[in-house]
């Protein structure tokens, strides 16, 4: 699950220095701050899990907005 996860994230808004301000890429503070947010989410959801694409429903949540987030 964490391979999809970290995937998903590498590729989650390319564009935006939020996310990619440094040479790391798929690797800064706030990518793993959102690879912990779904992997939580998807252990306590085992119904739902993980599915491409909430990447971005994270991003737009607003708890993950309010700590910084996208």
């Amino acid at each position: 699950m964490m391979t999809e996860i970290d995937k998903d994230v590498r590729r989650t808004f390319p564009h935006l220095h939020f996310f990619n301000h440094d040479k790391d890429a798929g690797n800064t503070q706030h990518y793993q701050a959102l690879r912990r947010i779904l992997f939580i989410y998807a252990k306590l959801n085992s119904g739902i899990r993980y599915v491409q694409g909430m990447t971005h429903a994270a991003c737009d949540s607003p708890r993950f907005a309010m700590a910084g987030g996208c």
